[in-house]
C-alpha cells in the first residue's frame, strides 16, 4: 500500500467484507493484516461472517470483539503507512487470478 492510500470497506449484501485503497483496488495487505489478527483471537475469518441460530450470545460477543480488536490494529498501521511492518507472513493472494 501507498504511502497516499487509506483503507476503505464495505460489507456488501453477501456478508463479505471488502477491503479496497483509494484507488478502489482490492487490498491484500489489508485483508492479510485483518485476517491474520482475528484468526490470533480465535475467529477463522476469510473476509465473510455467517451467523446462524446455533451461535450463541457469546459467539457472537466474542467474534464482534475479535473485529473490534483487529481494526483498532489495523487503525494503527494505517496511521503509520506500514501495514507489513505489523504482517506476520506474506500477504494472502485472489484465488482467481487473470493469467
Amino acid at each position: 500500500m501507498s504511502e497516499n492510500k487509506i483503507v476503505i470497506f464495505r460489507v456488501d449484501g453477501n456478508n463479505d467484507i471488502v477491503f479496497k485503497d483509494n484507488d478502489g483496488n482490492e487490498s491484500m495487505e489489508i485483508k492479510s493484516l485483518v485476517q491474520q489478527e482475528v484468526i490470533k483471537r480465535g475467529i477463522l475469518f476469510l473476509g465473510m461472517q455467517n451467523f446462524c441460530y446455533s451461535h450463541s450470545d457469546e459467539d457472537i460477543d466474542i467474534t464482534s470483539d475479535a473485529l473490534e480488536e483487529s481494526l483498532s490494529i489495523l487503525k494503527d498501521a494505517l496511521i503509520e503507512r506500514n501495514v507489513k511492518k505489523y504482517l506476520e507472513g506474506e500477504p494472502v493472494q485472489p484465488v482467481f487470478r487473470k493469467p
